[in-house]
């Protein structure tokens, strides 16, 4: 797993592309991200290289978050462009939402979902199962504590 932040270096960019022409499988990638101008261009520009560096590669990608329709559904509060984007005036008056603005059962929810995608129900069964006994030996050791991740 690569976790990048806004525009990603060159450098980043070359290591996840080193990263997935290392392994014949198709790659599923997920870009959880800001709704602005720089957000919604950031992720296009990963796409791009990547698309670029590995035209051979079974590249799948995907931006579950934020969407027009999660700042709806959710209310999610918005929040002006920010004018020193050089991004800005292609974005109009789009409403500009940042990632953070989930809460955090909102966003697991979304990997969740983009996990659950690419792995069988029994494997997925049997590890919320294992996941439960851990907690239950965990309660047991250190007391009942709320132990949500």
């Amino acid at each position: 797993m690569l976790i990048g932040r806004g525009f990603n270096s060159l450098s980043y960019m070359q290591r996840a592309a080193a990263l997935i022409s290392g392994h014949d499988v198709s790659w599923h990638i997920y870009y959880f991200g800001d709704h602005d101008a720089d957000g919604v261009q950031a992720y296009r520009c990963a796409k791009r290289q990547l698309e670029e560096w590995l035209p051979d590669s079974s590249l799948h990608f995907e931006r579950p978050a934020v969407t027009l329709e999660q700042i709806e559904e959710f209310s999610l509060p918005t929040r002006p462009q920010k004018e020193s984007s050089s991004n800005a005036k292609a974005w109009g008056e789009k409403p500009c939402v940042e990632l953070d603005a989930l809460t955090n059962d909102q966003l697991k929810g979304l990997v969740r979902t983009c996990v659950e995608r690419h792995m069988p129900r029994k494997v997925w069964l049997a590890l919320k199962a294992e996941e439960e006994t851990e907690r239950t030996q965990i309660r047991q050791w250190g007391g009942d504590h709320d132990l949500r991740i």
